[in-house]
C-alpha cells in the first residue's frame, strides 16, 4: 500500500514511517520536514490543497498529526480546533476526491480520563466508557472523533480511532514500572497504526492502545493501599526485584485501558511489557 502518515517528524508518526520500511510505500507529512518516507512533504494539516495533493495516489490515511496536551500553554482553543478538526475534516474531504477509503485517526486516552487521569475514577476504561473531556486538546480529538462515523454513513469511508496511552521517546527499560498500566512504546504504538490501516474489516471503530496489562478494578482499589500485593499477585517476585534495583513502588496501577479490542480485531500485541522489563532486570 501507499500510505500517507501525518506527522511523520512526530515522535508517533516518525515510529509509523520507521516501521513502514520494507511493507508499505509512505508519503511523510509534516509542518517540520520528515526525516524518512518515500516521498516527504512539508506542509500543515491546514492547508487544504496541500492536504488534497498529498493524499492523491494513497491507498490508506493515518493521521497522528496535531497539537496535544504540551500545546495547551502555547496555543489558543481555535488553533486547536483548526488543526485537529478542520486539518482532519480536510483529510476526509481529500480522501472523497481520491477514492481513498481507509483512515486511521489518532486520538487520546484523555477523552476517557481528563488531564489529570481522573475524570472517570481510578477504574478500567474500556471503549464503552463514557467520554469526559475535561481541556480543550482532549474535546477537539473526541468531536475529530465523531467525522468518523459520518464519513462512513454518508460516503463509506472507514476509519479506525486509535485513543493512546501515555506516549513519548522513553524506551521500555527507561518507562519500567509505567508499563503496569499508563505507558505504551511509541513503536508498538506504531504497529497499531500500521495493522489498521491493513485490516479490511474495519467499519469505524474505536480502540484503545495501552500496555498489555492483567489488572482489574479490583486490583486498581486494592493497589492504592497495598501495590506491593497486587504486583506480587501477577507479577510474582517483582517487588524484591524492583526494590533491589531501587525503583520505588509508585500509585499508578491506574487507569487501566484494556487493549482485548485491538488484539482481537487488529491482531495487535504490543512488544514491550512490564513482564519483559522484569525478565530484564533479572538478567541484568
Amino acid at each position: 500500500m501507499r500510505i500517507l502518515v501525518t506527522g511523520a517528524a512526530g515522535r508517533i508518526g516518525g515510529a509509523i514511517v520507521e516501521r513502514c520500511a520494507g511493507r508499505h510505500e509512505t508519503v511523510a507529512f509534516d509542518l517540520l520536514p520528515p526525516p524518512l518516507g518515500d516521498q516527504r512533504l512539508t506542509a500543515d494539516v491546514r492547508d487544504r490543497e496541500a492536504v488534497f495533493a498529498a493524499v492523491a495516489g494513497c491507498d490508506a490515511v493515518i493521521h497522528p498529526a496535531g497539537f496535544h496536551g504540551g500545546h495547551l500553554k502555547d496555543h489558543s482553543s481555535a488553533e486547536f480546533l483548526e488543526v485537529n478538526v478542520i486539518g482532519l475534516n480536510h483529510l476526509y474531504e481529500a480522501m472523497l476526491a481520491h477514492g481513498v477509503r481507509r483512515m486511521v485517526q489518532s486520538s487520546t486516552m484523555e477523552v476517557v480520563c481528563g488531564r489529570d487521569w481522573l475524570a472517570n475514577g481510578v477504574a478500567v476504561l474500556d471503549e464503552g466508557t463514557q467520554p469526559k473531556p475535561d481541556a480543550i486538546y482532549a474535546l477537539s480529538k473526541y468531536l475529530g472523533e465523531h467525522l468518523a462515523p459520518f464519513y462512513l454513513r454518508q460516503h463509506g469511508l472507514t476509519t479506525a480511532i486509535l485513543r493512546y496511552m501515555n506516549v513519548d521517546t522513553l524506551t521500555p527499560q527507561q518507562a519500567g514500572y509505567q508499563m503496569t498500566a499508563r505507558w505504551v512504546w511509541r513503536y508498538d504504538v506504531a504497529e497499531a497504526n500500521i495493522l489498521a490501516a491493513e485490516c479490511p474489516q474495519i467499519g469505524c471503530e474505536v480502540f484503545h492502545i495501552g500496555p498489555d496489562t492483567p489488572l482489574s478494578n479490583q486490583d486498581i482499589q486494592r493497589s492504592r493501599r497495598d501495590p506491593a500485593a497486587v504486583l506480587e499477585q501477577h507479577w510474582p517476585g517483582s517487588v524484591a526485584l524492583l526494590q533491589r534495583h531501587g525503583i520505588p513502588l509508585a500509585d499508578c496501577l491506574w487507569p487501566v485501558a484494556p487493549i482485548a479490542k485491538a488484539q482481537r480485531l487488529l491482531g495487535w500485541q504490543p512488544q514491550a511489557t512490564f513482564a519483559q522489563f522484569l525478565a530484564e532486570l533479572a538478567a541484568s
